[in-house]
């Protein structure tokens, strides 16, 4: 995202060198890597459309399909209120999702459409401005049906403000699943990622429930603290990726495009250097796709970059030496 959070972390292992990479197992040839990241490419798109089609997506879609389409004006009255709101329905609708709104909470107030449909009625006139009669004398008339809309205050609270209702099966409100696994030098590896960055990094305590956001105006990346190790390097490559990709203003994808992008070069660099993030980013990515042939027509750009970003850790990692 262009919006995300990260923490200092410990290295798991204070070894001085990334001699424990799977990457550095064996220096690979540009033939090797080539095809590595030709066949990772063909991963990403595997197991995207496997997760797409799996239950887990399908039964997340059913439950996203209860929630409210908000307004751009109920977005800014939402985040006025509540900033660090992320996912926002009424109090009936938390209850069919097995949540029930905390003792004490008050809602988010925001505008909810009335719509009231009238039928309108007009005579038929000619030129001349006489009105019109069929052959029994009668005048015509047309009905159109014209809906006016007024708006009242409603509330819709957020998932913070929830709690799981006792003995109800939870139910799935997020397609991702942040990762948690250590990574070994971990410190290493940051370092590394910050001298390949075109712009600062930087790990501080992010408000609001992104993991990291690239900030094109200032040329910076900011990453959240208090992640995992392996979550925090996944997002500072996500946050690589949207600097050298949509850098100085580039309108030349949407958002979806952007993030769709971004995880997917994420993904392939860090299977790369053997950080498992499947779970996390097959999800991601398939709630910014619209469809598979928009990951397939983009994954030439997201396989020169990730590239690029490789190339960039190898030659950091064989200088360790």
């Amino acid at each position: 995202m262009f919006y995300s959070n990260a923490t200092k972390h410990r290295s798991c292992n204070e070894c001085p060198t990334a001699s424990r990479y799977r990457l550095l197992i064996a220096l690979t040839t540009c033939e090797q890597k080539k095809q590595e990241l030709d066949e990772l490419s063909k991963k990403l798109v595997q197991g995207i459309k496997g997760y797409l089609e799996s239950d887990n997506f399908k039964e997340l879609l059913n439950n996203m399909n209860k929630f409210h389409s908000y307004s751009l004006q109920n977005c800014l009255l939402i985040g006025l209120q509540c900033p660090n709101a992320s996912l926002v329905t009424t109090y009936p609708k938390w209850r069919k999702l097995n949540k029930q709104v905390k003792k004490g909470e008050h809602g988010i107030k925001i505008f909810v459409p009335i719509r009231k449909v009238l039928n309108i009625e007009t005579r038929q006139k000619d030129e001349n401005g006489n009105v019109l009669k069929d052959e029994f004398g009668n005048e015509i008339v047309h009905t159109e049906q014209k809906t006016y809309v007024n708006f009242k205050i409603g509330h819709v609270f957020d998932v913070s403000q929830t709690e799981q209702m006792e003995g109800k099966e939870e139910v799935i409100l997020s397609p991702v699943k942040m990762l948690k696994e250590d990574v070994d030098n971990f410190d290493t590896m940051f370092n590394i990622l910050k001298s390949v960055s075109p712009v600062e990094i930087r790990i501080e305590k992010i408000e609001n429930p992104a993991n990291g956001y690239y900030s094109d105006l200032e040329k910076l990346i900011v990453v959240d603290e208090g992640m995992s190790p392996s979550q925090t390097i996944k997002t500072t490559i996500h946050e690589i990726a949207h600097s050298i990709l949509h850098k100085d203003g580039n309108k030349e994808y949407s958002r979806n495009v952007k993030e769709l992008q971004a995880e997917s070069v994420a993904y392939i660099v860090c299977q790369h250097l053997g950080i498992e993030t499947s779970d996390y980013s097959f999800g991601y990515v398939g709630t910014w796709m619209e469809q598979e042939e928009q990951l397939l027509e983009n994954l030439k750009v997201i396989k020169n970059c990730s590239s690029y970003i490789v190339d960039r850790i190898d030659s950091q990692l064989k200088n360790l030496h």
